[in-house]
């Protein structure tokens, strides 16, 4: 405490060389606290003789923080962050401030928690200044892979579409669909970008095995599965080892609790983090793991010896939708004798534009719907013109008809007016 405090008559300036000396308080903590402006602060320690603290005092005292009395970590009723639940909504495609509205807790907390457990920081790996590494931009998780600019490429490779087919596929700029993928700088690829390219691949999955479920097309599941994850012996293999893993646990006893496993994942995937010699095993697999941890949980007696193998076909069945011999049959790359191929990229491209667009209703086809040609078939015998029907149809009934589709669609009915 200085000695001039002591002589100080003015009780509003005793008070602020009170906080601001004896509580280490900021100037605008101060001005905060007794509601007056901070350079009224300045100006009365001043006038009272005294010297304000050093910049580099003031700074360290930032970096150790002061004793605040809403400072969250002292709060006794506040429980630990979930880190599993972080874990679910990062893998799920949310980003770190959806995650931190959700939780309730501060970004800071979210962020820091997620680069323990491996994830990565979202800064690039690259040293140039684009707006991507400016921004942070969070990594996107497909799949329970990381789905990055390798990724879309990859993507784009398979379905065999020309960079004016896959940016209409995928509703993005063809400018910034053909930086990403042809650009010879090294872009990265943001969040909100990649999570609508990630919906899309998902879709035209989805749609493809249903097709090949009611057999409306020739492609088997097989040739599906192996075509969008070629990598999939190598995630079964990695899987196995994280079972390995489990097997030798104490998570693996029957008397433990459910969320023994995915508390040992976590553990894991921290130390992993910590400690760079033991590997990557937990931390690749994490992203991976909240698909697969509900299903394992209830089966968590058959990790040991030759069972290992077959609860990783079943999770990953489990996980595709699909049965376990198909999956097996896609590890082998075999069935009944016939080697398993991926749909080469030009069949793959028919496919695709015989959707149109994937994830939509619309088509250009004319409507199998008797009630929408009837509806046509009147609106032309009323005098309309194909294109007044057709923004009819789009306005109403949100059909995206082109004009032969239209005139498809009341053929019949069009032939007898021209005559």
């Amino acid at each position: 405490m200085h000695a001039s405090i002591r002589d100080m008559t003015n009780a509003k300036t005793r008070e602020i060389l009170e906080l601001y000396f004896s509580e280490e308080r900021s100037l605008s903590e101060t001005a905060k606290e007794l509601g007056v402006n901070r350079r009224a602060v300045e100006n009365a320690i001043k006038g009272a003789g005294c010297k304000l603290r050093p910049v580099g005092q003031g700074i360290r005292l930032s970096k150790l923080g002061r004793q605040r009395r809403i400072l969250s970590l002292q709060r006794p009723d506040r429980q630990p962050l979930d880190k599993w639940r972080l874990v679910e909504l990062r893998a799920a495609g949310k980003t770190n401030k959806e995650i931190a509205t959700q939780l309730h807790r501060a970004l800071p907390a979210v962020y820091m928690t997620i680069r323990r457990l491996g994830f990565p920081d979202g800064k690039g790996a690259r040293k140039t200044r684009t707006r991507a590494s400016l921004s942070g931009t969070t990594g996107f998780y497909s799949f329970g892979e990381l789905f990055d600019r390798s990724a879309m490429q990859q993507l784009h490779s398979m379905t065999g579409l020309t960079v004016t087919e896959f940016s209409r596929q995928l509703g993005i700029p063809f400018a910034t669909c053909w930086n990403i993928l042809r650009s010879k700088t090294s872009l990265q690829l943001g969040f909100l970008t990649a999570r609508k390219i990630s919906e899309w691949r998902s879709c035209l999955f989805r749609q493809l095995m249903s097709d090949a479920t009611q057999g409306a097309d020739r492609y088997g599941r097989r040739r599906i599965i192996q075509t969008v994850f070629p990598n999939l012996r190598d995630r079964y293999s990695q899987l196995v080892e994280v079972l390995r893993n489990v097997s030798k646990s104490p998570c693996a006893k029957t008397d433990f609790v459910s969320d023994a496993l995915p508390q040992y994942l976590i553990e894991q995937a921290l130390m992993e983090q910590a400690r760079p010699t033991q590997g990557t095993l937990f931390k690749s697999f994490l992203p991976w793991a909240p698909d697969l941890v509900p299903f394992l949980k209830k089966n968590l007696d058959r990790v040991h010896g030759a069972l290992r193998a077959e609860l990783a076909v079943q999770a990953i069945a489990q996980w595709l939708g699909t049965t376990p011999p198909v999956v097996k049959n896609v590890l082998h790359c075999t069935n009944n004798g016939h080697r398993i191929k991926a749909i080469p990229p030009r069949e793959m491209r028919l496919l695709i534009l015989g959707r149109r667009r994937i994830g939509t209703q619309k088509s250009g086809r004319p409507p199998r719907n008797p009630a929408i040609v009837q509806k046509v078939q009147e609106l032309l015998a009323s005098g309309k013109s194909l294109k007044e029907v057709q923004r009819v149809l789009a306005h109403e009934d949100q059909l995206n008809l082109t004009i032969a589709g239209v005139w498809a669609t009341a053929h019949p009915t069009f032939r007898e007016l021209k005559k």
